[in-house]
């Protein structure tokens, strides 16, 4: 008997991923000798940099960085789309390991600077994790009501 319950937690994972793309994975925020400095970087490589009251936009080149939001939206979307459990496991996991690929490739676009020492993980980062998060529980529910029904 199949629950049609069991996929909100997958559905809202897969969602809140999505949505946490729009939101910065990184950011500085901080005052050195009177210079207010705001950076702010993106899952996808946009950023958006002020210091001394102007504004810098661009890309960073790295392609890892196109690849890894690729990850993100192509196993969301399959999360989103899936009837069944089959691939709830692997598309989560899919997900951490992109971000781990960023949170890895980050700093080498800075190599001038130590980049953890300024840089704090933003709601872009911590929203693919607790995505990922609630599709795991989803299966671990799924499956232990699964079992329980046989």
């Amino acid at each position: 008997m199949e629950n049609k319950y069991l996929r909100i937690l997958p559905i809202l994972g897969g969602i809140i991923s999505l949505i946490s793309l729009l939101f910065p994975a990184v950011y500085v925020n901080t005052v050195i000798i009177f210079f207010h400095i705001e950076v702010y970087i993106w899952f996808n490589g946009y950023y958006e940099a002020t210091a001394l009251g102007k504004t810098n936009t661009g890309y960073l080149t790295d392609p890892i960085f196109a690849f890894c939001t690729l990850l993100v939206v192509i196993s969301s979307f399959i999360i989103i789309g899936m009837k069944k459990e089959n691939l709830w496991l692997v598309m989560p996991i899919i997900q951490i390991v992109a971000v781990i690929i960023w949170l890895i490739a980050i700093p080498y676009s800075f190599p001038d600077i130590d980049f953890w020492a300024w840089y704090k993980i933003g709601s872009g980062i911590i929203g693919i994790l607790f995505g990922s998060i609630l599709v795991i529980i989803g299966f671990s529910i799924s499956k232990i009501i699964n079992e329980q029904n046989k």
